[in-house]
This record gives structure tokens, sequence and C-alpha cells, in this order.
């Protein structure tokens, strides 16, 4: 076909030790790209990571490719090596430390996944919250549910976060009870007010509110804060601003990759 063809020509021209080599090979690396071919496309942009050092990002991008096609075939260990060599190629590279922890959750390696998560909070803070459910997982796997709260109030009081200290309080909820649970949602609103923080609170107040015009009231209020939420995208790419509430890696706009970020904004 067309791809083969081309994939010849530039092979040879390589072979031939023409002047344009990084043209060549930068050609080569984005017919491979295309074809899902993630071996060859590293390889080629191996070669061009000399002259052309902002490429590494991307590199690391196609391991974390190769590394999911690997672990969908059953090799584990072949991935992970994928996965370190992605953050070899970029150590600030959150999507190798996310499916590095998804990896060794799925392998029953609580230890080893709850490191890989809290790697993401040096990498880019931002996305820390993506990772709060399972690294909540990997903590009670292993019976240390008070070391995860105890991390969560670390890190909301380094960098302030609506998402984390719902999940506190739901955790303590759960392990010491309503009160203490509004207590302390009740207290954070007072600095931070956010519409995600009142939801928390009409939901708290709903069940202990029996039914009547008092309850007729919250429903109304739950129904505004709810469509207030529902209006917000999930994800941005900075490149281009191309909006969406799906993580991918690879921006369906601009085709950029490992430019998406978390719409950070406390509402």
């Amino acid at each position: 076909g067309i791809f083969d063809l081309a994939e010849q020509v530039l092979l040879e021209m390589l072979d031939q030790d023409c002047q344009a080599k990084d043209e060549v090979c930068e050609q080569l690396m984005g017919l491979y790209e295309q074809e899902r071919d993630w071996v060859n496309a590293i390889s080629m942009g191996e070669r061009l990571l000399k002259n052309r050092a902002n490429l590494a990002p991307v590199l690391a991008q196609f391991c974390c490719e190769q590394a999911e096609t690997l672990r969908r075939d059953g090799d584990i260990n072949p991935a992970r090596r994928m996965l370190r060599r992605a953050l070899s190629f970029d150590n600030q590279c959150v999507r190798a430390s996310l499916a590095e922890g998804d990896l060794e959750m799925a392998e029953s390696n609580w230890g080893a996944a709850i490191d890989a998560f809290q790697r993401v909070w040096n990498q880019d803070s931002d996305f820390f919250d993506e990772t709060l459910d399972r690294l909540r997982q990997c903590f009670q796997h292993q019976e240390k549910e008070e070391d995860f709260i105890q991390m969560l109030a670390d890190y909301s009081a380094e960098k302030p976060s609506t998402t984390r200290i719902l999940l506190l309080s739901e955790t303590l909820k759960e392990r010491y009870g309503d009160k203490e649970a509004a207590d302390f949602i009740r207290e954070y609103m007072k600095a931070n007010p956010s519409v995600r923080g009142l939801n928390r609170i009409i939901d708290m107040s709903l069940a202990s509110t029996a039914e009547g015009e008092a309850r007729e009231h919250l429903d109304m209020l739950k129904q505004v804060s709810e469509k207030l939420l529902s209006d917000k995208s999930l994800y941005k790419f900075r490149r281009c601003g191309f909006e969406t509430p799906l993580m991918q890696w690879r921006c369906p706009s601009c085709k950029r990759w490992g430019t998406i970020k978390p719409v950070v904004k406390e509402v």
C-alpha cells in the first residue's frame, strides 16, 4: 500500500546517507505514529533527540502507548519496562505514573501503586486529584486508612482542593461519623467557599431533614448547584484551548501530545 511504499522510499534515503537525515527520520516517525507502530516511532524519534530535545515528552507518550499495548497482551514486565523508559525520556510524564499505578494495582502491588500515584504530586499537582480514588483503594487494601487521611490533609494544606477536602470529609464520615465530617466541611467552606462544597453540605442536610418546606428548599438548592457543576468542562488542551470531558493524551483538534490539563477551577 501507500504506507509501505512511503516507508520503503524513506528508509532507502536513510541508507543512502542523504543530507536531510533529520527530515527523513521525522517523516518516518510521523508515518509510524500514524500506523501506531510505536516501537519504530520511538526508534526514529531517538535518532532526532540530539538536535530535537523537545521531542522527549512525545517519545514518552509513544512509550506509554506501547505499554498499553503490551499490558493488553498480558506482557506485564515488558509494559513495566516501557513505562520506566517513558520516565527516562520525560521524568515529568504524568501519564506514565498513572499507567504504572494502574498496572501495579491490577497486580495487587499496593505499595508500588501508591508510590507511582504519589509521584504525580511532584510531576504536576493539578493532576493529583485524578489519583485519589485509586490511592484510597490502595491504602484500604493495606489497612492504612489513617495514612490516607493524613496524606489528604497534608496535600490539602499545601495546596487547597475542594476535591480532596470532599473526599477527606467522606472518609471521616465513614470512620468517625456524620458530625465529624459535617463539622470539618463547614469549617473548610468558611475559608474556601465553593459550589461543590455547598453541594456536599446540602447532601448532609438532606440526610437529616424530614419532609416539609425546609426539605423542598434544600432539594431546590441541590438542583441549582448540580446544574452549575454540570456545565464545567473537565479538561483543556494548553496548546489550542480545545475543551473535553474526556481524558485523552493526544489532542483531537491540534494533534499535539501531552498538552492536556485538568480544568482546576474551584466552583
